[in-house]
Order: C-alpha cells, then structure tokens, then sequence
C-alpha cells in the first residue's frame, strides 16, 4: 500500500513539474498542439455544453458525441478518418466537411483547433 501511495504521490509531482506521458507527447507531436491549453480553449468556446467531455466539471452535454474515447475513433465529424489533419480541419470549419452538422463554426483558429486536437488525441 504504501509503494502505491508513493507511486500516486510521485506521478502527481512528476505532473505538477510539466512532466507528460507518452500519450501527451504523441498528441503534441502528430498535432503540433499543446493538450492542456487544448483543454483550456474548449472550456472557451463552450464545447461542453454539446458533449460530455472527461475532466471539464459539469460537462453534460447531449447534443454531440461523448468526447471520452475520441482517439480510439476509426472515424469523426463528417465521416473523415480519424487522423490529427482532418481533426484540425474539422475542428476550424465542421460546415465545410457536413453543411447538416450540429457543429457550428466558432471561428477557432488554426493554432487553437491543434490544441484542442491535442487534447482529444490524449483521450483513448
């Protein structure tokens, strides 16, 4: 019990120190985006109120897919295959890909779509 305790204590510091996982790491790597501020711009623009989202409080969203899972996905948005590019592109302009999609154009830029694709990258 205790080793576990130590594991769960030096995990948490590792991440308080800007250390990240593997997982993180792919995710910024195939996106060019930083997941935590990924995180931070979906909170911006009100993704939750669409799609439940793992660690957004209060994220009971209905209208969207539930977003837990998102990187194990063969597909998304329009039917697009499930690669960082089309992630991006679909987070920018969803209209483009599916003029009948519930998903608005909010205006996210290039560099906030990497992030939020980021984000969703790390969820599995």
């Amino acid at each position: 019990m205790r080793r576990f305790v130590g594991v769960l204590i030096l995990g948490s510091a590792l991440t308080a120190l800007g250390c990240t996982s593997a997982v993180e790491r792919e995710a910024r790597e195939r996106t060019g985006g930083d997941p935590e501020q990924g995180l931070k711009t979906m909170g911006k623009y009100g993704c939750s109120s669409c799609h439940v989202i793992p660690w957004i409080a209060g994220s009971m969203g209905t209208k969207g897919p539930a977003l837990k899972g998102v990187a194990n996905r063969a597909r998304i948005g329009a039917d697009l295959p499930n690669t960082p590019e089309n992630l991006i592109n679909w987070l920018m302009n969803p209209l483009r890909y599916d003029r009948y999609t519930d998903m608005p154009n909010q205006g996210i830029s290039e560099p906030e779509a990497r992030n939020i694709a980021a984000y969703l990258l790390t969820l599995r």
